[in-house]
């Protein structure tokens, strides 16, 4: 019964204005959230993901590796507080490949801010929402336990 989809729930997590309000809905309900309402909305469950473009055209996902989507989502779930890194070459070319492929820059800033001073640093600029689905966990079916009498054991 509770493999069905139709009974699953999701965890959406909105994050506005540097606050993360966190909400348990129906799978339907969840899917139907369109993102139009958010820069930014993925689906943990599906790896479907739209972004709004400083343009604000609508626009998939980009292809990021590991590294990049550890940054990405570091960031994002700071709601806004730096995230510090090492300053380093490699960290520095890893912020920029994250910036492209999200179509920002460092002088616009539209979605991650950066900062060297007083360390190098990057937050998800609080002015940006976003949106993330996660499937829940269906809960584990509950065992009867027989109950045992002292006498019969």
């Amino acid at each position: 019964m509770h493999n069905n989809p139709a009974n699953q729930k999701c965890l959406v997590s909105t994050h506005r204005r540097g606050i993360i309000k966190q909400e348990v809905m129906s799978r339907e309900k969840a899917l139907g959230l369109s993102g139009d309402d958010v820069d930014l909305q993925i689906n943990v469950q599906t790896g479907e993901g739209t972004y709004k473009t400083k343009e604000g055209k609508r626009q998939k996902f980009p292809s990021l590796g590991t590294r990049a989507w550890k940054l990405f989502w570091d960031a994002a779930w700071a709601a806004g507080d730096k995230v510090v890194l090492k300053s380093e070459n490699h960290i520095n070319a890893l912020v920029c490949r994250l910036r492209r492929a999200f179509g920002d820059d460092i002088e616009t800033q539209h979605f991650f801010i950066t900062c060297r001073e007083p360390v190098y640093s990057i937050r998800w600029n609080p002015r940006r929402s976003w949106r993330v689905i996660e499937a829940l966990p269906a809960p584990a079916e509950e065992k009867k336990e027989q109950l045992v009498s002292p006498d019969e054991a």
